[in-house]
């Protein structure tokens, strides 16, 4: 009798370790950036719902979360947060899919909540749209993300916290011109961060670590290859323009 039920609780134990929802093998890498730009996007109603608006040459804030490849992350919550003396809320867009709300009635913020059934692909997950309350105030505009929640697993294992870290909790806007690109010697692959021969949503890992200071010893041909807006920097700009690259936004360097 007494093999028997520790056969049972072992057996127990077992289906346990089997069926219990695991994270991802690294944690979920969150980042914001901030470029001059223009798109569709939405903005809620007085009466409620959402209606559509095309917005141009505004100052483009995405939020981008990487390295969920192994783990199904289904919803979270984001915030932006904002001077509200220096700029304003003009539209927002999710682009995970699935279903979300904003909330632009906090104070100095925007809040985003999505959720989705499946895994969400890396890459840009939030984008607001802001244009400046004084167009010939010459200040530089800051913009800090934050998570309040990030959630993984499915309906069966429920959900259970993601685990992440913000590899650049602030993205700064200026008006200033940038630096004349310079392009790189012809015999390197400019995209591919890690140096592996391939370009791919790893390599956008790649940049957001080492603009976090965890990757803090790269070869010479890797700082090369993840400039791939050759300013002779390596920041989280050069991140989102991989994830673009990678799902065929753009189709070049």
């Amino acid at each position: 009798m007494r093999r028997t039920i520790i056969s049972a609780i072992l057996t127990v134990c077992m289906l346990c370790i089997a069926f219990a929802p695991s994270y991802a093998a690294d944690p979920a890498v969150v980042s914001i950036s901030a470029e001059k730009g223009s798109g569709t996007f939405y903005m809620n109603k007085a009466e409620g719902g959402r209606e559509k608006v095309e917005i141009n040459d505004a100052i483009i804030v995405s939020v981008t979360i990487t390295n969920c490849e192994e783990a199904d992350v289904c919803s979270g919550v984001i915030y932006v947060h904002f001077d509200e003396y220096a700029v304003s809320c003009v539209g927002y867009r999710s682009v995970t899919g699935g279903t979300w709300e904003v909330n632009d009635k906090t104070e100095g913020a925007v809040r985003m909540a999505f959720s989705k059934t499946d895994a969400i692909e890396d890459g840009v997950v939030m984008m607001a749209a802001f244009v400046k309350n004084d167009e010939d105030a010459d200040t530089e505009i800051t913009f800090r993300v934050t998570i309040e929640e990030l959630l993984t697993g499915d309906v069966i294992d429920g959900d259970v916290p993601c685990e992440y870290y913000i590899a650049t909790e602030y993205a700064t806007y200026t008006d200033e011109e940038p630096v004349e690109p310079t392009n790189p010697p012809t015999d390197y692959l400019i995209g591919d961060a890690d140096d592996n021969g391939v370009v791919n949503s790893a390599d956008a890992t790649w940049v957001l670590k080492y603009a976090a200071e965890i990757i803090t010893n790269p070869t010479e041909r890797q700082f090369i290859q993840a400039d791939v807006t050759f300013d002779k920097q390596v920041k989280t700009d050069d991140a989102t323009k991989i994830l673009k690259y990678v799902a065929e936004i753009i189709t070049e360097f």
